[in-house]
């Protein structure tokens, strides 16, 4: 968390370039909206958020439209926080796009373009697919992220694709919601299926990973009590899944070192992981784990890790080390 917290100030000391490059500002605007999951038959909060300026100031009492297609939903003022929000129950269950429009003032710079809120509605035994974003989908860490243009993980692409034909993609990540345009924008560009991105409002990102995403997971067990599958980078992503009974899925990257290295760490991780939690290497695995082609509890149970990195299926508690995932 230090080296998000650092690195979240810097834009800030840089001035207004940065500002773009790292949260995607438009027109001197951060104009973000907060996805959101619903259960048929419920209400949701739709909302969006406005700040500007080099410290992101909240800016209230601007006029923002909400249109579902070409209907208007309603027009309202953003409040202290910058935010504009209004009550939403889906009227079956769907993807709801939803559209806000910050309206042009006399003597204030032109506003952003629009912001988009995506509120996917499912039964409440549909099944879900928990997935985080850096180190998880994104195959670099927090500096690449923030001032750079990452890769996805290699095969996370078309295997999301792929899993999205029987499972509602749900996107899960400790960034802060400064981070949400860009967050989405990366996720269009790269080809994934569509799904909320849930972020940490700063309350939230102060908590920790694994506090937030306990939390958030809970909100969500509670109501879909379909089958719910996590995937993630870190221990704390492992911890937030099993605590609320969701098949987890840790991806670990293979070392570059020596095959009794790999089998040194490997050991490391099972004392620290729940019962259950099944350790992979790529995308192509957790795909075939998933769909049922290859079912790795029986074929490589109680097996060490193999010289090429590939997965194993872990029974006790364990954690990380080195090329290992970290805790938080």
């Amino acid at each position: 968390m230090k080296a998000i917290l650092v690195a979240l100030a810097l834009p800030f000391a840089a001035g207004c370039s940065l500002m773009r490059t790292v949260f995607g500002e438009e027109n001197g605007y951060l104009f973000a909206g907060y996805d959101a999951v619903a259960v048929a038959g419920e209400e949701v909060d739709v909302k969006v958020r406005l700040q500007s300026g080099g410290l992101l100031k909240d800016r209230p009492d601007v006029p923002v439209r909400f249109h579902l297609g070409q209907r208007l939903l309603g027009e309202m003022l953003t409040d202290d926080e910058g935010c504009a929000a209004f009550r939403f129950r889906p009227p079956a269950p769907g993807d709801y796009v939803m559209t806000a429009e910050a309206l042009p003032q006399a003597g204030r710079p032109q506003p952003p373009g629009p912001a988009q809120v995506l509120v996917a509605c499912r039964e409440p035994n549909a099944p879900l697919i928990i997935v985080d974003l850096d180190k998880t989908l994104v195959a670099s860490g927090t500096r690449e992220v923030l001032v750079g243009n990452p890769a996805p993980m290699p095969h996370s692409v078309e295997v999301m694709n792929r899993l999205a034909a029987c499972f509602t993609p749900v996107y899960l990540t400790h960034r802060v919601d400064y981070f949400g345009p860009k967050s989405k924008a990366w996720l269009r560009e790269h080809g994934y299926p569509r799904g909320p991105v849930l972020l940490a409002e700063a309350r939230e990102f102060l908590k920790g990973s694994r506090e937030f995403k306990t939390e958030t997971l809970e909100r969500l067990r509670l109501r879909f009590k379909g089958r719910i599958i996590g995937v993630g980078d870190k221990v704390s992503d492992a911890r937030a899944y099993c605590a609320n009974g969701i098949d987890a899925f840790l991806l670990v990257r293979p070392h570059e070192g020596a095959d009794s290295q790999r089998r040194r760490d490997l050991a490391s991780l099972r004392r620290r992981l729940p019962p259950g939690v099944q350790v992979v290497s790529d995308w192509r695995e957790i795909e075939q784990a998933i769909m049922g082609r290859d079912r790795p509890q029986a074929r490589i149970r109680n097996r060490p890790l193999n010289p090429d990195g590939k997965m194993e299926v872990l029974e006790k508690a364990p954690g990380d080390n080195n090329a290992t995932p970290p805790e938080e």
